[in-house]
């Protein structure tokens, strides 16, 4: 696979930009954890994931953004950093409901005939695209039981209740901040600056332009 294939398919995969749900997890919700040792979740429990979810895990965010002739999710240590993300900065419901996760894979993956990692490219880009699908199905099946079937109106514990975020809209949104917040993914996929210059208020655009590490 080339460059110009792997960005199509993220394309495909991720389809926008982090939420700002994600976003404010992010910035709001993690707390500092203790190297080396397993990390509490934000309900204030263990969590960590098993040796063969964390296996699944790196296979699915190389898919997102696999290697080319720069370094892929793996290579970045997007995994691990997710799985640091999901003890120190989310809800045991939403830890919970990610893990589960790794059911659907195993499911949809048993359709395309064989497990994740004895699948070929084309058919691990079919799989995510069915995991894309599951995940739309479920943010519409949560937003219909949100509305008062006959008012057609919001109903009044609809706001205070959270939802959990799907599967595939977590893992696709974890994995291109991962990527793009490490080392790597800045220096090599960004427009990276160790040290800011000058401001430049009009430069000049080209189809290789790359944009700016924040």
């Amino acid at each position: 696979m080339n460059r110009r294939e792997a960005l199509q398919n993220v394309t495909l995969l991720i389809g926008g930009a982090v939420s700002l749900t994600t976003a404010s997890v992010i910035l709001n919700g993690c707390k500092p954890s203790n190297e080396g040792k397993e990390v509490a979740g934000a309900a204030g429990k263990p969590f960590s994931l098993s040796a063969d979810h964390s296996k699944i895990l790196d296979e699915l965010t190389e898919i997102i953004i696999p290697k080319t002739d720069t370094p892929g999710a793996i290579e970045a240590g997007v995994g691990p950093f997710i799985a640091l993300l999901l003890a120190d900065c989310y809800t045991k419901e939403q830890q919970d409901h990610f893990v589960k996760g790794f059911d659907l894979v195993g499911q949809e993956a048993k359709k395309l005939g064989g497990d994740l990692f004895s699948l070929d490219a084309a058919k691990k880009i079919d799989l995510m695209k069915s995991l894309k699908e599951l995940a739309k199905a479920e943010r519409e099946e949560a937003k219909a039981k949100q509305v008062d079937p006959e008012s057609g109106i919001e109903k009044q514990d609809a706001k205070a209740k959270k939802v959990p975020v799907p599967f595939f809209d977590l893992l696709r949104e974890l994995t291109v901040f991962g990527y793009f917040s490490s080392e790597i993914g800045a220096k090599s996929n960004l427009n990276y600056v160790s040290v800011p210059g000058r401001y430049d208020a009009c430069i000049t655009i080209t189809p290789d332009t790359k944009a700016y590490a924040l």
